[in-house]
């Protein structure tokens, strides 16, 4: 893996963790094995004590060509927002590449963590294509 790409984590309570990439499969386990749920649980605890304001958790990869950020949503499911590059022409005929990011919801724990590998490895086809099938463009 690309020393230049890295992971963040950022938790309810503000804390951010973040750690290199060195492989995909430890990306994927590391996202999957994340207590999700007790994250929800701290955002009401300090929601309840009017403690600052609580952090919206996500899990972040930063990669060369962008971004892939999953977001557990508090009714359940996540959100993906990534890149996607697409073909145009400017001025009808000097070809571009333009990027856009693209944000989908209600996407499963597993489908989530899917994505990750298809990210990693560049190919951003895929990652459309796995989101849109399950997910919601948001």
């Amino acid at each position: 893996m690309n020393a230049s790409i890295r992971c963040q984590i950022l938790h309810a309570d503000g804390v951010i963790e973040e750690f290199p990439v060195v492989a995909a499969d430890e990306v994927k386990e590391a996202f999957l094995t994340l207590d999700w749920a007790s994250e929800f649980e701290t955002i009401s605890a300090l929601e309840k004590v009017h403690e600052g304001n609580p952090c919206h958790p996500y899990f972040t990869i930063f990669a060369p060509k962008g971004f892939l950020s999953l977001t557990p949503q508090p009714e359940g499911g996540f959100t993906a927002t990534y890149p996607l590059y697409e073909n145009a022409k400017r001025f009808g005929f000097l070809p571009v590449r333009i990027r856009t990011r693209k944000k989908i919801g209600d996407l499963t724990l597993e489908t989530a963590g899917n994505l990750i590998g298809p990210f990693l490895s560049g190919d951003f086809a895929s990652v459309d294509s796995m989101a849109s099938e399950e997910g919601l463009v948001t």
